[in-house]
């Protein structure tokens, strides 16, 4: 006589998910700062997971937090912002003024479901610092079942 096995899939999937994030990550989260990020305009970004949050932050330099835009849905958070940097060389001949303007986005994959509801997100001294509060599903109800 066969028997039926329920086929669960979280391990696999956690794992899957782990490997994703391996493999997601950028040159400027493994420390390379140096060598893509300030080439492409991107900064450093690091994740810290704890039992309760996600805390996330952002190496974000020269940047105008009024023009600091986050948004994150279950799984998915969007940083965008603009970078403005203007510099003035003066000399006995001439005066050089400098500006810079540019926009940056980052998209990062949280590891799991938070509470959208529940999001701090401050700036200070040049960091962004966000804390999102894990989602935790509801409790396991049983039902019994009535056997006629």
């Amino acid at each position: 006589m066969s028997t039926l096995i329920l086929w669960k899939d979280r391990q696999i999937n956690k794992i899957k998910r782990d490997i994703d994030r391996l493999f997601d990550l950028s040159w400027c989260d493994l420390g390379a700062d140096f060598l893509l990020c300030e080439v492409s305009g991107g900064f450093s970004v690091n994740i810290t997971e704890t039992e309760n949050a996600i805390i996330i932050q952002a190496k974000l330099e020269d940047v105008d937090p009024e023009s600091l835009d986050v948004s994150v849905t279950d799984d998915i958070l969007i940083i965008k912002g603009e970078k403005k940097k203007e510099t003035v060389e003066n000399s006995d001949y001439y005066r050089r003024i400098k500006k810079n303007f540019s926009t940056f986005s980052r998209t990062v994959k949280l590891p799991c479901r938070i509470v959208v509801e529940d999001i701090e997100a401050t700036y200070e001294n040049g960091v962004l610092k966000i804390i999102l509060r894990k989602w935790v599903p509801e409790t396991l109800h049983r039902i019994k079942i009535r056997v006629r």
